[in-house]
């Protein structure tokens, strides 16, 4: 007689418990899944930005043409101390001001948010209706890439987004080798600096340099630094993001006057490396155009 396999009470509530707490992780999956290809066969037409990652990677996907599938970039998009961008969007008018009614009033049928928004605005958008698709990780080349595809695929721009990938990943290939490896700190006249998993440590990471803040403190992506710290540290050369309409004369004599650093090594050598400050702080691909302005700084 063929044995067969004998279904116990134990093994049957044991079976039971496992699909119970799989089942979930299953249907999220199969959801992402579905919705990845719904947008790749029916792109947003209806978009509207409510950062400046997404403002900044949209215009370069459609080559400077918004006007066919945004509604309305964010507020900071003309702002050119923090936008790659600002200048060239004329021809796009409509900016919500993070005001949900004219969000609403818009009537997209997606909007570009990430969890650095504010989360009433999240909240509300939510109890809308209104679809959001959020970007959660920034800050890194691979996220930068993986948020590239995304917004190719929200788009319709596949093709577009894979080429533009290629590109960055080969301009940031022929300048990761090279000259002596530096201690590299960014300025803040408050003394609270970027650290490990920053994009800041990113930049400096890719031209084989060492962001000093991380290499003391990599437990902590910002970093609160005493004076008298930061005096000792051996820093050869300080980063700093360049406002609009500022020169470099102008911005090394502000420095030089500032108390937390006049007593720098570095700054009293004026050794400075200049990076508008748009770029310096971008999430978007104008990291690369960074890391660029970084080598050639040098």
């Amino acid at each position: 007689m063929r044995r067969g396999y004998k279904v116990t009470r134990t093994t049957f509530i044991r079976g039971t418990v496992i699909l119970t707490r799989i089942l979930p992780l299953i249907v999220t999956i199969s959801y992402l899944l579905f919705s990845i290809d719904a947008l790749a066969m029916n792109p947003s037409k209806r978009l509207v930005s409510l950062t400046i990652m997404t403002d900044e990677i949209l215009w370069k996907l459609t080559k400077g043409n918004l006007s066919k599938t945004i509604l309305s970039l964010s507020p900071l998009a003309d702002n050119a101390s923090y936008s790659c961008i600002a200048g060239q969007i004329s021809a796009l008018k409509k900016r919500p001001n993070y005001s949900i009614e004219q969000i609403v009033a818009m009537n997209p049928d997606l909007v570009l948010a990430a969890n650095f928004n504010r989360p009433s605005i999240l909240k509300i958008l939510k109890e809308s209706a209104i679809k959001v698709q959020l970007f959660n990780s920034y800050g890194s080349f691979k996220d930068l890439w993986r948020n590239i595809f995304r917004l190719g695929e929200i788009t319709g721009e596949q093709a577009a987004a894979k080429q533009m990938v290629s590109r960055l990943k080969k301009r940031l290939k022929l300048l990761s080798a090279g000259k002596k490896k530096l201690n590299l700190i960014g300025y803040s006249s408050e003394l609270l600096f970027p650290g490990k998993n920053t994009s800041f440590d990113e930049i400096v990471n890719a031209l084989r340099h060492n962001n000093i803040v991380a290499s003391i403190n990599s437990d902590h992506s910002w970093v609160r630094l005493s004076i008298e710290s930061l005096i000792k540290m051996p820093i050869d050369f300080v980063i700093v993001g360049l406002p609009p309409n500022v020169t470099k004369a102008e911005m090394a004599l502000n420095i030089s006057k500032n108390m937390n650093w006049r007593h720098v090594p570095a700054v009293k050598n004026k050794k400075f490396l200049f990076i508008p400050n748009a770029y310096l702080l971008s999430l978007s691909h104008c990291m690369v155009d960074a890391v660029e302005m970084l080598h050639r700084e040098k």
